[in-house]
């Protein structure tokens, strides 16, 4: 009897050693897993899908700078503009050709001169200082920059969502004469968002500078929301408007507990901050799953 209780003692020390062991082996096994995991999306998957995104954007959003920028040095829009404004049907015409030339939503030219707002469908309106949609003129005007983008209801387009870019209108010697620019729907680039965030299965949204959502899927959070009221991400927004010279990377914890893996970078020529997100929470589950199964 003696002898079988000394077995009996052996084999349950045994097994619980080999228990033991197989438990610090699948957490050792886990906790390198997951290092790696944390690692690859780091360095590798994370930047990779920022760059790709930057990338497509640049392409995608550049376009109708550039098409600004040329409205802005054309030689008839301000030989017209100097001439006295007199044939309305003609800077009408033009815009219009820019319109359907380029597949913008909106083309037009707002006079310092007359105040009026010309748009390919016509004179729009007369702009005014205490008209509230007119603010982001007055604005524009007073920035020493050449151009700008702004999203901002479109009041020729039943105040659909509209990406503006505002270019300035000078004479050879500098003498201000307007703005000009085009306009994007803002649900084709909200699209093209979409688009990214289902390639590549990350959050993906741009900021301005104050920090302010201006481009975003959900419409709703779009010049509503700043990141620095965002739980969690507001820890780190000051860090994130402050990388602006080259790529960085952070780590917050969201309102759901989940951990969020983000990358930014600042798109010059926009202006804005561009924001890729990924949840870790997510990305670990599968080894989660095998951990416990084990």
């Amino acid at each position: 009897m003696h002898f079988f209780s000394i077995r009996t003692k052996l084999i349950s020390v045994l097994s619980l050693i080999l228990l033991s062991g197989f438990f610090i082996t699948n957490v050792i096994s886990y906790r390198a897993s997951k290092k790696q995991i944390h690692s690859s999306i780091v360095e590798n998957s994370l930047p990779l899908a920022r760059d790709n995104v930057y990338s497509e954007i640049q392409r995608d959003l550049t376009r109708p700078i550039f098409v600004s920028s040329l409205m802005a040095n054309d030689t008839f829009l301000k030989d017209w503009v100097t001439g006295g404004e007199k044939q309305v049907r003609q800077i009408i015409r033009y815009l219009t050709e820019i319109q359907e030339k380029y597949g913008f939503f909106s083309s037009f030219f707002v006079s310092d001169i007359t105040h009026n707002y010309y748009h390919y469908k016509g004179i729009l309106k007369q702009i005014h200082p205490d008209d509230s949609h007119d603010v982001w003129y007055y604005d524009f005007k007073n920035k020493n920059i050449d151009y700008d983008l702004d999203v901002d209801t479109n009041e020729a387009e039943q105040n659909h969502l509209t990406i503006f870019i505002n270019h300035r209108l000078t004479t050879e010697n500098g003498r201000f004469l307007g703005v000009v620019g085009v306009g994007l729907d803002f649900d084709r680039v909200a699209s093209l968002l979409d688009d990214y965030k289902a390639r590549y299965s990350r959050n993906i949204y741009m900021v301005s500078p104050d920090g302010v959502i201006q481009i975003h899927t959900d419409k709703s959070k779009i010049l509503t929301t700043s990141i620095f009221t965002l739980p969690g991400l507001k820890n780190i927004a000051l860090a994130i408007l402050a990388a602006k010279n080259e790529p960085a990377f952070f780590e917050y914890d969201d309102a759901g507990g989940n951990h969020i893996l983000l990358t930014s970078r600042f798109v010059e020529e926009l202006g804005w901050y561009l924001l890729v997100e990924q949840d870790e929470t997510l990305a670990l589950k599968s080894i989660q799953t095998t951990f416990v199964q084990n």
